[in-house]
């Protein structure tokens, strides 16, 4: 076999895994893609919840914190 011939088949070898490689990371991205704008739907969603829930904590917070205060 002629080296240029090997060295050709050596290549396309090495194209072909790239290119494997590249299409499962794409297929990744993609799914990441779709993962984030879900993410970013469900908490537009929740804003308003998420404010509750932090006053929520910041009422336990405080009156965890005088409880201790009455027990001293």
């Amino acid at each position: 076999m002629r080296p240029e011939t090997a060295a050709f088949r050596e290549l396309d070898t090495l194209v072909r895994n790239l290119s494997d490689q590249l299409a499962g990371f794409r297929r990744r991205a993609l799914a990441a893609e779709a993962r984030t704008r879900e993410l970013e739907q469900i908490l537009a969603g929740m804003t308003g919840k998420l404010d509750e829930v932090r006053q929520q904590m910041e009422d336990t917070q405080a009156s965890r914190d005088a409880a201790v205060v009455q027990a001293k």
